[in-house]
């Protein structure tokens, strides 16, 4: 039997609703009874990550664990949390509950690392990520890529905004038109800059990209997680799914 996924969600709201959508992509079902038992727990007061990591807003840690304790009495089996920054605290979050919990920064960056490993070894690939202001001062990215062998583009404070801006606009329901061009206004600076490809290291981003064409691969953090989210659930064993 497929395992009970818990989904640790609200942060944001709209993106918990795109991970459902991924997961039900990402399920091979042919009936109703075939895709995965899914307890979600959409709680948008869980206290912004960001303010607590840059502006020492209050800590959404007791509220991250009481949410994902939830979600375990209610049956499930394992727990994913579509968010990156939520991710600082994962070794807390995994230490309260008696279940696996996914890792979205690792399963994002053992796609990246599978995508280039055919690369020479004489170029290390360079990555560029556009994330919450949260996630990049910690550094998540930045470590688990570089532990990889991969080369991280760096970027400036002004472009920490802008992506910033996308990421707010998405929670606001601004107009998507313009955070689409926002967005790929960011890529097209990552890729001038030598990137070869990028991660969205926030769940909103892939919300902002809409259709087309990019220079270079985009690494979707959210749909990741989804694909990796359905793998563990059913034990397939399959080989990851990168796109």
């Amino acid at each position: 039997m497929p395992k009970i996924v818990g989904v640790v969600g609200g942060m944001g709201p709209e993106a918990t609703a795109a991970f459902y959508e991924y997961l039900i992509e990402a399920t091979p079902a042919q009936r109703d009874q075939d895709h995965l038992t899914v307890v979600i727990y959409s709680e948008p007061r869980i206290p912004d990550r960001t303010e607590y990591l840059v502006a020492k807003g209050p800590s959404p840690l007791p509220e991250l664990i009481r949410v994902a304790k939830a979600v375990e009495n209610a049956g499930a089996e394992l727990i994913a949390i579509p968010c990156n920054t939520a991710h600082y605290f994962w070794d807390s979050i995994s230490e309260a509950v008696n279940i696996p919990v996914l890792n979205i920064i690792d399963e994002t960056v053992n796609c990246v690392e599978k995508a280039f490993e055919c690369e020479s070894e004489s170029v290390r690939p360079r990555v560029g990520v556009m994330a919450t202001k949260g996630t990049a001062r910690m550094g998540l990215y930045e470590q688990a890529l570089r532990e990889r062998g991969l080369e991280v583009v760096p970027v400036s404070e002004s472009f920490q905004q802008d992506v910033m801006r996308i990421i707010e606009g998405v929670k606001a329901g601004d107009d998507r038109s313009q955070s689409k061009a926002r967005f790929r206004s960011a890529v097209s600076a990552l890729r001038n800059q030598g990137a070869d490809g990028v991660v969205l290291g926030c769940t909103e981003l892939g919300l902002a990209c809409g259709e087309g064409e990019f220079p270079v691969p985009l690494f979707d953090s959210l749909k990741i997680l989804a694909e990796a989210t359905v793998r563990a659930a059913l034990e397939s064993g399959q080989e990851r799914l990168c796109d």
